[in-house]
């Protein structure tokens, strides 16, 4: 294929369509399951079916007899090759969590349904699971502590070694003060609220196939995601092996939404395993096991107070937050989820005093990691309620009394102060927050669709509810990229951002197209893998375009001036008299042709290759705002969503068909999540609902009336392509826009929704009690007549 230079110029910002979509349409895509190695081995993990136990017995041999297995192991077989519980890096854990980490084998306890207790080796999946009823586990129960409450009564210590009872970590946080404003101001409103335990649902669940190739000294482990590179780290410091030694291989994933990726037990089992035969082996998630054993997220609660003038400004907000960190410190982000609540609570508002109270606890639950939008679904939900409970009660315009306290453009960007103590200040970056308010009002009819609020038409409550939201993507610190030019052969891009099925190589290759003026066709992405550069990051927190699409645009720029000194060199000019464009070396005045890119090629030899690290620790700030107009019928608190719509501004989008799909997919996942998401755990933390058939979770039949306008009016000043994060900000407000129309379909009963899910039996048993109350108020008052 010759580098000829594209037909049209200008690649980024237009529709391009998805380029990877083409071998999943002709079922040409690689999933982790599609991977097969002759002599290929298949590990199962036997898993606690008890939430708290010491094992005082663990029995093998039977398993180890069985046909088809080839080896088993628990703790004790394999404490000499691990050196370590699985490791947090600094930058995603809270001081203290070091006390609570796992071991990829219980040892000597078990603290969540689900975890693993022991490994089995088999030629088939079946055979292992078939000899796995044969493992002998031998359990003295423990009392369980069942949520934060419990962990704070601290009768029950989950790690008795622990010195703060069953506190994994806490901090405070403020701006202001807070406690001042509130003593002096007009109007006080307190009220707690909480959010569901729930995850991400992949279609693919978690996978891997680890092969060790004793004469090279290498472990490669494929079905690498998110992290590889520092996945790959930590799982070095288990084994005690250098990074050089293991290589992670990414590739196609059918979804993550920030659940996978992660130094998993089953990263170090299948590692080991592959050791102690000497064969490859793969390890494939049954769903059931995704629902015990993937991190789940969002279980939290939290107190918040607001105190506002006589003109109904806030002057100062109040919170205490507790968040479920279920058994373990895990390596998935647990520290995301908290300290992205307490920054985000004050939302888009201009709030001048601020102070926050943070305990994370410890349960018997599935430990918790990121899930798309971590921290700032449950943050909007809380401040958004409590500004509708505010409007309602002082019979103010909802939207009136946001506009009144939404931060103006003028006043961006602005400093929010120390809110999140591992990342700096809280900055919101550029942006026009009134803006977004006013485009969804406009497109959704909102002055007459509130008309339609609390009334019954053809048997159905109607409800409308608003929710603004700021959201921080683009985290940094680095990202790099490689691009390598050949002769006859297609542009190579590497980027070490990897994919979890977001369009990545599509965007990537129209970047390095726009800079080098080829087609977008004549460029092949390749990403994540540890094997294609010397680093690499991943993806998390909305960053791939911010640092991925600037690591490829800065490769791209620095491979052009490099080719044009090359060039000059090779043929006897000066740099200074050459130029590039569209995909050939010119003359800098003239303009004039000089050499196509294959003839530049060439001229210096025939290959080129550079790779470029992006550097960047400026986090950048999407925002929006949401309208929800449901019904619910009030016989049997069905509720349906006639019409969803986020309006939000990315600043600049490279794809705005990719980011257009991501704010659909986000803002159906959030919806999913408000109404039917729910992991149910009974006294004992048993997981009551552990598949489909008991787990709700939304369809495409179910709410598809979803809209999304992207705008592109406030670019990011913090990079060169002026880029910000797209991929969760449109699951942000959905819980509180939800939770606000719900509420406002049954005003007729008082009711205010302050806990999530909003499923039609808890929204019934919440409307049957507000029936009750009312019928009590009644007989009071008549008898007092």
């Amino acid at each position: 294929m010759a580098l000829e230079p594209a037909v049209s110029a200008g690649f980024v910002g237009k529709p391009v369509a998805r380029t990877e979509d083409l071998r999943f349409l002709r079922g040409k895509g690689q999933y982790v399951d599609d991977i097969a190695f002759d002599g290929m081995l298949h590990l199962y993990v036997v898993r606690s079916p008890v939430a708290h136990a010491t094992i005082s017995r663990i029995d093998l041999d039977a398993v180890r007899a069985m046909p088809g297995v080839v080896d088993a192991f628990s703790f004790a077989d394999v404490a000499d090759r691990c050196r370590c519980e699985i490791p947090i890096p600094q930058s995603a854990r809270l001081p203290g969590y070091e006390r609570f980490l796992q071991w990829p084998l219980a040892n000597g306890t078990v603290r969540y349904v689900g975890e693993p207790i022991a490994a089995i080796i088999a030629e088939s999946r079946y055979l292992a699971e078939d000899a796995a009823e044969h493992a002998i586990v031998e359990y003295d129960e423990l009392p369980c502590v069942r949520d934060v409450h419990d962990a704070l009564a601290a009768k029950t210590l989950l790690h008795p070694s622990a010195s703060d009872a069953n506190v994994a970590a806490g901090y405070s946080v403020s701006r202001g003060n807070a406690d001042a404003a509130m003593r002096s101001a007009e109007y006080r409103r307190r009220s707690r609220f909480k959010v569901h335990r729930h995850t991400g649902m992949p279609l693919e669940t978690r996978g891997l196939v680890a092969r060790w190739d004793p004469e090279c000294e290498k472990l490669t482990i494929h079905g690498a995601a998110k992290y590889p590179f520092r996945t790959r780290e930590c799982l070095a410091m288990m084994l005690g092996f250098s990074t050089a030694s293991i290589d992670y291989i990414e590739v196609d994933v059918g979804g993550s939404f920030g659940v996978r990726g992660h130094l998993y037990p089953e990263d170090f089992l299948v590692a080991v395993a592959a050791l102690r035969t000497g064969r490859p082996v793969k390890f494939i998630e049954d769903r059931r096991e995704h629902m015990m054993a993937t991190h789940h997220s969002r279980e939290g609660e939290c107190e918040l107070e607001i105190a506002l003038d006589a003109d109904f400004r806030i002057v100062a907000l109040k919170a205490v937050v507790l968040t479920d960190l279920g058994a373990y410190a895990a390596c998935g982000g647990g520290a995301v989820v908290p300290s992205k609540t307490l920054q985000f609570i004050p939302g888009p508002y201009r709030i001048p005093n601020y102070s926050a109270d943070l305990k994370v606890l410890l349960t018997n639950k599935t430990p918790i990691g990121t899930f798309r939008g971590p921290g700032r679904y449950e943050a909007v939900f809380y401040i958004e309620r409590l500004l509708d409970i505010v409007a309602h009660e002082h019979d103010i315009d909802p939207i009136e009394l946001r506009r009144r306290n939404l931060l103006t453009a003028q006043e961006l960007p602005y400093d929010g102060g120390l809110l999140v103590p591992s990342m700096g200040p809280s900055s919101y970056d550029t942006g026009d927050y009134h803006m977004t308010l006013d485009r969804v009002l406009r497109e959704t009819d909102y002055a007459k669709l509130a008309k339609l609020a609390g009334r019954e038409i053809d048997g159905k409550l109607h409800g409308v509810g608003v929710a603004c939201y700021v959201d921080s993507t683009g985290v940094g610190p680095s990202e790099t990229a490689s691009i390598t030019l050949r002769t006859g052969e297609p542009v190579a891009v590497h980027v070490g951002s990897s994919s979890n099925g977001q369009g990545i190589e599509t965007v990537m290759a129209q970047v390095a197209a726009e800079r080098l003026g080829v087609a977008v066709e004549s460029i092949l992405v390749r990403h994540g893998s540890t094997d294609l550069l010397s680093q690499g990051v991943g993806f998390s927190h909305s960053r791939c375009a911010v640092m991925g699409g600037n690591a490829v645009d800065q490769c791209a720029r620095v491979l052009t001036q490099r080719l044009l000194e090359k060039y000059a060199a090779a043929s006897g000019k000066s740099p200074a008299t050459l130029a590039y464009e569209r995909a050939a070396i010119v003359e800098a005045g003239t303009r004039q042709p000089v050499a196509t890119l294959e003839q530049a090629l060439q001229a210096i030899g025939g290959e080129l290759t550079v790779e470029e690290t992006f550097r960047n620790s400026a986090l950048t700030y999407t925002y929006g705002a949401q309208v929800a107009h449901v019904t619910v019928d009030p016989l049997t608190a069905q509720i349906d969503v006639v019409r969803f719509m986020t309006v939000e501004d990315i600043g600049r989008s490279l794809n705005p068909m990719v980011v257009h799909g991501q704010a659909i997919g986000a803002s159906f996942q959030g919806i999913s999540g408000t109404l039917l998401d729910h992991f149910i755990y009974d006294e004992r933390c048993q997981l009551l609902n552990a598949s489909w058939a008991d787990y709700l979770i939304g369809t495409a039949t179910d709410f598809p009336n979803i809209d999304a306008i992207t705008l592109e009016e406030y670019r990011s000043t913090s990079n060169p392509l002026g880029l910000k994060g797209g991929g969760e900000g449109a699951i942000s407000g959905t819980g509180a826009a939800l939770s606000n129309a719900v509420s406002s379909a049954l005003r007729s009963l008082n009711v205010e929704v302050t806990q999530l899910p909003i499923s039609p039996s808890t929204l019934y048993e919440l409307m049957q009690a507000a029936r009750r109350q009312q019928k009590q108020a009644s007989v009071t008052e008549m008898m007092s007549q």
